[in-house]
């Protein structure tokens, strides 16, 4: 006889064709192959079950596989190690002082093939020789704002100018550092282009800025990194992410599968309005705990993750209310009500690192994505009942 969730007697006791989860093949730090034909290739599964194994195991199963198919090779991870290794040695060589940490994706484990590696430099200033050049810039304007000022006092200059030494000190300093800013990025874009290792960079101008890099490809094997400075929220919301993973088994699985979907339909961009790695792992999260709250007495490896991806879809694609639900992450997943001003559609996460911020309002996309999960529950519903 099977359970509501699609878990016979025999799955919870590990027998019969139930593949178990908790202790499976896909490593919890390993990473995923960088290369696009992998990303977008069409992977084939398969099956692991008798035709007469009830439909949802045989699903579950073919998630398992999907896992396995995914996780690259010692040679890849290889690779990766090496070239992370590189990038380390040139940004030591450039800041002395700085350090090196891995955030994102490839650090909790739930990178998919086209998956960057996520890197903050922590700690580092500018060379003397940049400083020096920086400085005297910032005199420069100064001096040009002091020569502004002065006409207006004595009656000179056009009267709609800066109304005082105060106001102009005030920008020239946040352009200033706005400058040191660009600076590091600049002197390690040079860097890097100076070792002759990368393919490809660019900076990217946001709230925070980027440097986008490829690396050379080693034994056909491309690796991407994602570069930032001073980037402590990655590092925290990655520890957090992490303990997910290990609280919650079927989190990992059902973030490749979900993230290799969106992949597919070029929704996982945050630049674009798509999903970020964080959103989508929220929304795993949270969903997890209010499945949690409901079979708080079944064990976590019963879990059928057939029976886990289609009731997601079904929430985010069909029930969830995006206009006035807001989503928090604590100890057990709760919601609550937006707000009249907040009011819209769009995904709304109370912010794990600060309760007083909200993330996701930059997935302007929701309605495409929430059509394309209500599409996908209707496509496995006919086929599990074929």
């Amino acid at each position: 006889k099977n359970n509501k969730d699609g878990s016979g007697e025999k799955e919870a006791n590990g027998d019969g064709d139930f593949i178990g989860f908790m202790h499976s093949h896909c490593n919890d730090d390993a990473s995923f192959d960088s290369s696009e034909a992998k990303a977008h290739k069409k992977v084939k599964i398969a099956s692991e079950a008798d035709p007469s194994t009830p439909s949802l195991i045989r699903l579950h199963n073919e998630i398992i596989s999907f896992c396995k198919e995914m996780t690259p090779s010692k040679e890849e991870n290889d690779v990766r190690a090496k070239v992370l290794a590189q990038l380390q040695e040139i940004v030591v060589k450039t800041f002395p002082e700085a350090q090196l940490f891995v955030f994102g994706s490839y650090f909790t484990g739930l990178a998919t093939g086209s998956s960057d590696i996520d890197i903050t430099i922590l700690g580092a200033t500018l060379p003397d020789k940049a400083l020096t050049s920086v400085k005297e810039e910032d005199m420069k304007m100064e001096n040009a704002s002091e020569s502004t000022v002065g006409n207006l006092i004595n009656g000179h200059g056009d009267n709609d100018g800066p109304s005082g030494p105060v106001a102009v000190k005030q920008e020239d300093e946040e352009e200033g550092r706005e400058d040191v800013n660009n600076t590091l990025y600049c002197i390690l874009a040079d860097a890097l282009k100076a070792e002759g290792v990368t393919s490809y960079i660019e900076i990217i101008k946001a709230k925070v800025p980027i440097i986008k890099v490829d690396m050379l490809p080693q034994d056909g094997i491309k690796v991407s990194f994602d570069i930032c400075f001073d980037e402590y929220t990655g590092l925290l919301s990655g520890a957090m992410i992490k303990q997910l993973t290990i609280d919650f088994a079927p989190m990992k699985y059902m973030v490749i599968v979900l993230k290799y979907f969106l992949l597919q339909r070029s929704l996982h961009d945050v630049y674009t309005g798509g999903v970020s790695n964080f959103i989508l792992s929220s929304l795993v999260a949270s969903f997890l705990q209010h499945r949690l709250r409901i079979h708080r007495n079944e064990m976590a490896r019963t879990w059928n993750l057939g029976s886990l991806l289609m009731d997601f879809l079904d929430l985010y694609g069909c029930s969830f209310n995006y206009t006035n639900t807001q989503i928090v992450l604590n100890d057990t997943g709760t919601y609550r009500q937006k707000s009249h001003d907040m009011r819209k559609l769009n995904v709304s996460i109370v912010n794990p690192i600060d309760k007083n911020q909200y993330v996701g309002h930059g997935c302007f996309n929701i309605g495409k994505i929430r059509r394309a999960f209500e599409y996908a529950l209707q496509l496995l519903t006919m086929a599990l009942v074929k």
